[in-house]
């Protein structure tokens, strides 16, 4: 059951008057428990949107082309081997740099 915007505000209203203390009519008790119906089907509905996302996700994974053992221990390697090679050029760059500051600030 789908609450329209007129009940929404109605629910609205009803519980600004139970923050206030003021005294309940029956219509009131019976509309605020449809209000906590409707909260419990919308968490139970977020419930089994998560578990169909899940369920995605799997056949999803199962449709990727996972590389091989040996695939990434060669790329792996590979990375390494370029991260350690940038460094080097980035800290001869920085020592470079730091003695020509050196040589213009004396």
């Amino acid at each position: 059951m789908k609450i329209t915007a007129e009940e929404k505000r109605k629910n609205k209203v009803l519980r600004k008057g139970l923050a206030k203390g003021e005294p309940r009519s029956e219509k009131a008790n019976q509309e605020t428990k449809v209000s906590i119906l409707d909260t419990v089907k919308d968490k139970v509905g977020f419930i089994e949107k998560a578990r169909q996302f899940l369920r995605e996700v799997k056949v999803e994974l199962k449709k990727v082309a996972w590389p091989s053992r040996k695939e990434a221990m060669g790329t792996t390697f590979v990375v390494i081997v370029l991260v350690f090679i940038i460094a080097l050029f980035l800290g001869l760059i920085d020592m470079a740099l730091a003695k020509l500051m050196k040589i213009f600030i004396k």
